[in-house]
């Protein structure tokens, strides 16, 4: 019963030490799993505006700030499409500016922002584009940094034929938005200067060449492979019956043979013709 009891325990024990090991795994894979996952780019560029309002004259010292993300690809195939499926942008305005709202009253405002970008180096069509963002319902607070975010996609573009870079890069804005007591605001923005306005950037590779192999011809033996069968004579057999006799001197046994037959023959004949007298004889009588 002791050394039962002591198995029982030992078995035991393996067993919680291979159910522990198998959570220790089955955690860190799971972990592993939610760490790992498709690359996505860092959001595309923080920049820096300055901007105004200049409708109804008012100006801004402070600088704005803009975060522009996109997930366009890093690296895609000479002349395939480069696509984002999202240009979205989030605005900060600045301090002064944030404070000049609040003291027009304004709560809250909803519209759009026309963004310009250029696109320009390994690309099939080069040249200036926009993207219409939309502005929703948006509350500007009682205090702190007045944020607004503007949502919406851009154009597909055309990878160049060759090896290159292509290359988004961000431009002005205006956003055109309406007041909750109905007051149009056109905030125009420049992009301030001397920083890198790169939205994008995007690796065009080569297209690899697809050569054909050359096609490998067997051998040809110079001996034939297939045998000859020899020829099959087909024979006959012919089956002979007893000899004809066509002429008496062949043979002389042949002839005595026959010569004897007619003598027995007339023989015969004789008997009958004896018989048949005798039997008339008696019948007279």
């Amino acid at each position: 019963m002791r050394g039962t009891t002591r198995s029982g325990t030992a078995r035991g024990s393996r067993m919680l030490a291979a159910g522990g090991a198998l959570g220790i795994a089955t955690g860190l894979t799971i972990a592993g799993v939610a760490l790992s996952g498709p690359a996505h780019a860092a959001p595309s560029a923080q920049l820096a505006y300055s901007c105004a309002v200049p409708a109804i004259g008012l100006t801004f010292s402070d600088p704005w700030t803009v975060t522009v993300d996109t997930d366009y690809p890093t690296t895609v195939a000479a002349g395939a499409a480069i696509s984002t499926s999202h240009f979205d942008a989030s605005i900060t305005a600045g301090d002064d500016a944030a404070e000049q709202f609040r003291a027009l009253g304004f709560a809250s405002w909803s519209g759009s922002v026309k963004f310009s970008y250029a696109v320009s180096g390994d690309v099939a069509s080069a040249g200036d584009r926009s993207a219409t963002l939309t502005v929703p319902q948006t509350t500007l607070p009682a205090t702190g940094p007045v944020v607004t975010d503007a949502t919406g996609t851009a154009a597909d573009e055309e990878a160049g034929d060759t090896a290159g870079t292509a290359t988004v890069t961000a431009a002005d804005l205006t956003a055109s938005v309406t007041t909750d007591s109905g007051v149009p605001v056109d905030i125009e923005c420049s992009l301030a200067a001397g920083q890198d306005a790169t939205v994008a950037s995007v690796q065009v590779t080569a297209a690899s060449s697809t050569s054909t192999p050359p096609t490998s011809t067997p051998p040809t033996s110079t001996s034939s492979s297939t045998s000859t069968p020899p020829a099959t004579t087909s024979t006959t057999s012919v089956t002979t019956g007893p000899p004809i006799i066509t002429d008496g001197a062949d043979s002389g046994g042949s002839n005595d043979v026959v010569f004897a037959g007619l003598g027995v023959a007339i023989l015969g004949g004789g008997l009958l013709t004896a018989g048949a007298r005798r039997r008339m004889r008696d019948a007279r009588k």
